[in-house]
């Protein structure tokens, strides 16, 4: 058989030429940039990845993104006016929607559950003020007709007083766990007619039996509580309720720190989060009592929300298997806590890393050791890469992380000023067989310049002092990610006209119920308190005044931080070591910088040329010999 050796020669440079440039870029690299690294920073995000809570924003779409916080009390276009429907109660202050919002108007959600045995309020006629309270006596006449464009929500414990979870211990320096089970039991009714007007006469539109404590960390010292709840049965078994349609779930949140006098950072900031990425929690403002021996105990305006935890709804990871060591997790680094799964990784080993990264899922009751050690394990092969000298080593971070989700972490909470997100309420999680993501973000209100203890520096950034953040920074071509999509979120979500806008917006919606707050809560007389039993308290406010001063001053912040930013955001390059576009080494490395030198890209592409022409050439002397 006559071998065509013209046909076999320009086989071979067929195959050399659609092989050389995948060939090149596996000899001097490690495979380049993962599909969580973009080229083009500033292109959209892809909707198909769920990043914390879900995102629910496609490419063609993010730019003129809805607003879906609270499923959606604002949108963009929202035009503050009085609805016709208010007109029978005056007192109650509305927004109008437009048609692009998928909630109803005057900003009042659908009753979407109800429980199968609602129960009348109980009858009401009178307010009693009092020193600590503002409570409405319950008797048979005809109903005093308390209103609101909020939703009500009512708890009745029984009588009995909530409890702490915990308590700061001066000895150790961090909160140990109250020795007994902080929960009590209780009743929880929601009044949310969907028509823009709400009332305890009513009948509510949804009833549950619960389980509440008072939750957070240095906020359970405060005057006004935060409360946990668990919607259950009577048996005492989880009842999933889809509650204001944010989804079925059974942990739900009553948050805003008595610190926050503005009464708007959290939703503010979990608002905006959520139309960047979605990894935020859903929330809808409302009012709360207490039911107390035949009296409604007014507590004030809170947020309903989600809390953080693995779910469809909330972190969507998978369901843990404990017949496996691998598993999906999510993690929380914090003060220490006594009762969590603490893990002892490579960054803790070494005091590279503050505070104490503990397992939040699986849950402590199911988890196993091996699981513990396999997500120690992980976490540990993330942070020795990252904390390398080498600088091929240091850049396989990005085959371990969501690199966007850390790029979206730091800038949100560096725009809001939320350096309490270095270190304390700092989530991240995986999904198994992905990459660790940042997020979702938690608790704002020390943000915008509200820490009575550390005052913001207006020129200058913090979150480089983040953990894991700091090293991050290290790679140039992490920063110029960042910067580019702070570029691009600033003609969004973070402009400051939407901004602005949507501060005035939640402003005009909360009016009549941030009234009765600060009547009930009285922020000012304990701002100003000099001595007594106000002290503790009053060192945790940051500013006196009135409320319009109050938002003047969180506004005036977010101008000048933001306007600061945007010119010096750059500065970050300072601590870069590492060139954009430079990639990590891969084994073939040291032979090529041996071959080439340190120049062997364009070495290694000279020679490959110099091959192509001689296997050319090669070809043609054959195809002639023959002919």
């Amino acid at each position: 058989m006559r071998i065509n050796f013209a046909k076999l020669a320009i086989a071979a440079l067929a195959i050399i030429l659609i092989a050389a440039p995948a060939a090149i870029q596996a000899l001097v690299s490690s495979g380049g940039k993962s599909a969580a690294y973009p080229d083009n920073a500033g292109q959209a995000y892809s909707a198909a990845e769920t990043v914390g809570f879900p995102r629910g924003i496609t490419d063609e779409t993010y730019a003129d993104a809805i607003v879906v916080m609270t499923d959606v009390i604002y949108t963009e276009a929202i035009s503050a006016k009085t609805d016709d429907s208010a007109a029978e109660a005056p007192a109650v202050k509305t927004v109008d929607m437009t048609d692009d919002s998928p909630s109803m108007a005057n900003g009042a959600m659908p009753a979407t559950v109800t429980d199968a045995r609602p129960a009348a309020a109980p009858a009401v006629e009178s307010v009693v003020m009092t020193d600590d309270t503002l409570a409405i006596e319950s008797t048979a006449a005809e109903p005093y007709r308390f209103e609101t464009n909020l939703p009500i929500v009512v708890m009745d414990m029984g009588g009995k007083e909530f409890h702490r979870s915990s308590v700061w211990s001066t000895e150790k320096g961090y909160p140990v766990s109250a020795r007994y089970d902080p929960f009590i039991d209780g009743v929880m009714a929601i009044y949310d007619s969907g028509g823009g007007v709400n009332r305890l006469s009513d009948a509510p539109s949804l009833r549950t039996d619960i389980h509440a404590r008072i939750r957070g960390v240095s906020s359970q010292g405060y005057p006004k509580k935060q409360y946990l709840i668990k919607t259950v049965l009577e048996d005492g078994a989880k009842n999933r309720m889809n509650i204001f349609d944010m989804g079925s779930d059974c942990e739900w949140v009553l948050n805003i720190s008595f610190i926050d006098t503005t009464l708007l950072r959290n939703y503010l900031c979990y608002a905006v989060t959520r139309e960047i990425n979605g990894a935020s929690p859903k929330a809808r403002f409302c009012e709360v009592f207490v039911f107390v021996d035949g009296t409604y105990h007014y507590q004030g305006l809170y947020l309903f929300m989600e809390s953080v935890k693995q779910g469809a709804g909330r972190v969507a990871i998978k369901d843990y298997d404990s017949g496996f060591a691998e598993s999906s997790y999510l993690l929380r680094r914090d003060r220490y806590d006594e009762e969590a799964v603490i893990l002892n990784t490579y960054g803790t080993r070494n005091g590279l890393t503050h505070e104490y990264l503990s397992v939040k899922y699986p849950p402590k009751d199911k988890i196993t050791e091996l699981t513990v050690s396999y997500i120690e394990n992980d976490i540990d092969s993330f942070e020795k890469v990252l904390f390398a000298e080498d600088d091929g080593e240091f850049l396989k971070y990005r085959d371990f992380i969501d690199v966007e989700s850390f790029v979206d972490y730091f800038i949100i909470n560096e725009f809001f000023a939320n350096y309490d997100a270095n270190t304390h309420s700092m989530f991240s999680y995986k999904d198994l067989h992905g990459k660790l993501k940042m997020g979702p973000v938690w608790d704002f209100d020390q943000a915008i310049g509200n820490d009575a203890i550390h005052d913001l520096k207006i020129d200058s950034t913090a979150m480089h002092d983040g953990v894991w953040l700091r090293q991050l920074l290290r790679d140039a071509e992490f920063v110029r990610l960042m910067i580019n999509r702070y570029a691009e979120l600033r003609q969004g979500p973070l402009s400051e006209d939407k901004i602005m806008r949507r501060i005035d917006e939640a402003a005009a919606y909360i009016e009549q119920a941030r009234i009765r707050d600060w009547d009930r809560w009285k922020y000012d007389e304990y701002f100003l308190s000099q001595s007594g039993a106000h002290d503790e308290v009053r060192n945790y406010l940051k500013y006196g005044g009135t409320y319009e001063e109050a938002v003047a001053t969180m506004k005036a912040t977010l101008r000048e931080h933001g306007a600061w930013l945007d010119e010096r955001l750059d500065t970050l390059y300072q601590y870069s070591s590492i060139l954009p576009g430079q990639l990590p080494q891969t084994e073939f490395g040291p032979v090529l910088d041996a071959v080439f030198g340190n120049d062997h890209v364009r070495w290694a592409s000279g020679a490959l040329v110099v091959v192509f022409l001689a296997v050319f050439f090669t070809g043609v002397s054959l195809a002639q010999r023959e002919n």
